[in-house]
């Protein structure tokens, strides 16, 4: 998939879409009261995209003993998108989309269902 491609859908969605390497793009919304985000990539192969969102918890806040279990049992309901901890405790949300037969409404649903699942559940990972 190429990164011109990606760049229009995102376009077409209302961000407002950065270079951050040659197959890599930073996103950040565009929409007026848009609540912010985490650093917001995706990054192209010729396969896959990957979307990635991270942290998705701050580093001031300590989280949960509780958040491994917490990561799991939102990830058993949310679809496309799971939560992840990096090597260094860190939280991603991310979603991977197979860029064979990949087209905009595919694309579409995963790029908003990662900021929607962001603003959901955000409070619940970072309680302590």
């Amino acid at each position: 998939m190429d990164v011109e491609t990606v760049r229009g859908w995102l376009e077409r969605l209302d961000y407002e879409v950065k270079d951050e390497g040659p197959k890599t793009l930073r996103v950040f919304p565009r929409r007026p009261g848009a609540e912010a985000l985490p650093p917001y990539f995706i990054q192209c192969s010729e396969h896959w995209l990957m979307l990635s969102l991270l942290p998705v918890l701050s580093s001031r806040i300590q989280p949960s003993p509780e958040l491994p279990r917490r990561l799991l049992l939102l990830n058993r309901d949310m679809r496309i998108a799971k939560f992840a901890q990096g090597s260094g405790g860190e939280v991603v949300l991310c979603a991977e989309l197979p860029t064979e037969s990949l087209d905009f409404p595919e694309f579409a649903d995963a790029t908003e269902r990662l900021v929607k699942y962001f603003h959901h559940y955000h409070d619940y990972l970072a309680s302590p």
